[in-house]
């Protein structure tokens, strides 16, 4: 698998540009995942199993894979699943 970069960043500047940078988003339904559509990353999404959501905050205008656990709370969703719809992305994209 392509290296995993953790990005804290400081304000909104920081994580557009860190954004910008990457071909893959994994994270949660927020600011940062609609953030990461805006710059064209593939994006895998974790909901809360909340169908409202999904149906108004889907990230729609890129390529995506929307993970959701098996109750209501994301910690609920578990590592190997969201390894597994990254690593399809990172096969795809060639800034891995």
């Amino acid at each position: 698998d392509p290296r995993l970069i953790p990005m804290p960043t400081r304000n909104l500047s920081e994580l557009i540009a860190g954004l910008s940078c990457c071909g893959v988003f994994v994270g949660t339904d927020g600011g940062a995942m609609h953030l990461a559509v805006a710059t064209h990353c593939y994006v895998v999404a974790l909901f809360e199993k909340r169908p409202e959501k999904i149906g108004h905050w889907y990230p729609w205008a890129t390529e995506h894979k929307i993970i959701q656990g098996s109750r209501p709370a994301i910690e609920s969703i578990g590592p190997r699943v969201v390894a597994q719809a990254a690593r399809e992305f990172f096969r795809k994209t060639p800034r891995c």
